[in-house]
């Protein structure tokens, strides 16, 4: 399967918008996350990925498989420190055959540096897809942290 990972553009927030609610609904099985009124989760931090800021840079990302629409990755990263994976998404479609791990490695590979993924801790699916994509992108040269929010790990991409 061809994977391939593009910028969104401010064209694509409506797509990226319904994907998101899409993810959301993925993580009430493991977070709390109600509907509001209009029925819909709402990710109140979008409209920050287009919008410029000195003091952090925010990348998203779509998602294709052969050409088709899969998921979205939204990076960031505050002046001064690593990048992180702010959110993460590939439909159940495509998981389980090597997109996400091919959509991860090439957004490393678009920011080279310094990283930091974190997972919620009832995400255990997560937390082995993580450690088996960065620890393939890093030769296993990474750190993990266990606190009461979740896991993360801490790895550099060389550029």
């Amino acid at each position: 399967m061809n994977v391939v990972v593009e910028p969104a553009k401010v064209e694509d927030k409506a797509v990226l918008r319904r994907l998101l609610e899409l993810y959301l609904y993925d993580f009430t099985e493991f977070l709390p996350h109600d509907l509001n009124e209009h029925g819909e989760f709402g990710y109140q931090y979008l409209d920050h990925y287009w919008a410029a800021d000195e003091r952090e840079t925010r990348l998203p990302f779509l998602v294709r498989a052969d050409g088709k629409l899969a998921g979205f990755a939204l990076v960031r990263r505050k002046a001064g420190g690593p990048w992180t994976m702010a959110e993460f998404f590939v439909m159940r479609k495509y998981r389980r055959g090597g997109v996400g791990s091919r959509a991860a490695r090439e957004v490393f590979a678009r920011c080279p540096g310094a990283w930091k993924v974190s997972e919620v801790t009832a995400n255990t699916p997560a937390q082995a897809f993580w450690r088996r994509v960065i620890g393939a992108a890093t030769g296993g040269r990474f750190t993990e942290e266990e606190s009461e929010k979740g896991v993360t790990q801490a790895f550099t991409i060389a550029g």
